[in-house]
């Protein structure tokens, strides 16, 4: 398996011959297999139920993140190094960890300051 970036040199590669491990055999045998493929709505699916039986988890479906901004220090909680986001929802909430998997045009990674830079490949895809 190879990735590469299509603008620099840069690649990662992966080989089991290159690491001494067997070929990958047939699913379901005691095999050295590196990754599954399965449909995306299988995936979400068992994720779903899986965070149900965990419990105390809310999920917010329809809602974008409207803003991003570090809290304040109150009388009762210090939350200048939490961010408080501001949801499309109107709902507020500080969050100790926050993660952005939030697509290209990222609220989270423009809050961290993380530069981007992309184009447009001119290519659709189903």
């Amino acid at each position: 398996m190879e990735v590469w970036d299509g603008v620099s040199d840069s690649r990662i590669s992966f080989d089991w011959a290159s690491v001494g491990m067997p070929a990958a055999k047939t699913p379901g045998e005691d095999s050295n297999i590196i990754a599954y493929m399965t449909e995306n709505t299988n995936l979400t699916t068992a994720l779903l139920k899986r965070l149900e039986e965990v419990g105390g988890i809310s999920i917010m479906d329809n809602t974008r993140v409207s803003n991003i901004e570090l809290g304040q220090d109150t009388d009762t909680l210090d939350l200048r190094s939490w961010p408080i986001l501001t949801l499309s929802n109107g709902r507020s909430i500080a969050v100790r960890l926050l993660i952005g998997s939030d697509g290209a045009q990222s609220p989270v990674r423009n809050f961290a300051g993380i530069e981007s830079r992309g184009w447009d490949y001119n290519r659709h895809g189903l």
